[in-house]
């Protein structure tokens, strides 16, 4: 969610709770209903890790929408690092808090020494898990490592071996997809050669990966989408309601799917 930028102007407490608010209005204001939002916590001389994510609790909190935090664990991080962070999400013990994220540089870190140790952890305390996978070519064993952590979701997936590509669809692991980063960061060329096209039948969940970085809404994911594989309004409309299996919040499920049949009840049926 906080590029290098946005870190340099957020050192205190209120600063997080502030552009955390701001942040939930654009999304608001894209007509998104639920949202995941996820970030690394830091410390500054004047905030630690622990108000750093209390910020971000008080910037979510009587949102206009349905907010869920993602707490973001660095590939660059120690597994002492990110321990150290789960210890204070447990002790924090909000339940607007619901899972990790791992990200980062997917050329840093070793995935069993700094990061494993940190999800099974995760899943220990209860949180759901989210990784990046694949964002790099000829990594197919660290993904396959990566898989048997059994992640709730998975991200970009852009360089699969057919291994993985099997094993994601047997066991039904929902797939993060990012068009814009992926075009924007040249890992792909077009939403025409894009691996979505083989995942549009599996769960997935369209998403703007960063919002400040990719410029680009919800929306807009949507609409490239619909341009790039000729979807209809319908096939749009189907796409987010089984997104809907995909979020974190087991709770939310049934009051989203309710939005939206009620939304689907209005736009298509009475015309």
């Amino acid at each position: 969610m906080f590029g290098k930028f946005i870190y340099k102007l957020t050192t205190t407490k209120i600063q997080i709770e502030q552009i955390t608010k701001r942040v939930v209005e654009l999304f608001a204001k894209d007509n998104c209903k639920y949202l995941e939002l996820r970030t690394t916590p830091r410390e500054t001389s004047t905030m630690s890790k622990k108000e750093y994510i209390e910020g971000l609790l008080d910037g979510i909190r009587d949102s206009p929408i349905s907010v869920r935090l993602l707490i973001s664990m660095d590939r660059r991080h120690t597994a002492h690092e990110s321990l150290k962070v789960l210890e204070i999400v447990k002790e924090i013990n909000n339940p607007l808090i619901v899972g990790v994220d791992l990200c980062g540089d997917p050329a840093k870190g070793d995935f069993i020494t700094d990061m494993k140790p940190a999800l099974l952890y995760a899943k220990e305390i209860g949180l759901k898990v989210t990784t990046h996978l694949s964002e790099l070519p000829n990594v197919d064993q660290e993904t396959w490592d990566i898989l048997q952590t059994r992640p709730d979701r998975v991200g970009h997936c852009i360089y699969l071996d057919e291994k993985s590509t099997k094993f994601i669809k047997e066991n039904k692991i929902p797939i993060e997809i990012c068009l814009s980063s992926n075009i924007c960061c040249k890992a792909v060329n077009s939403i025409e050669e894009h691996h979505v096209k083989e995942f549009i039948d599996h769960p997935i969940a369209l998403c703007t990966d960063d919002i400040g970085v990719f410029k680009s809404t919800l929306t807009q994911e949507y609409e490239m989408v619909e341009n790039g594989l000729g979807l209809s309004k319908q096939d749009l409309f189907n796409l987010s309601l089984r997104s809907i299996d995909c979020i974190f919040d087991e709770a939310m499920k049934p009051v989203l799917k309710k939005q939206w049949l009620e939304f689907s009840n209005q736009e298509f049926e009475n015309k």
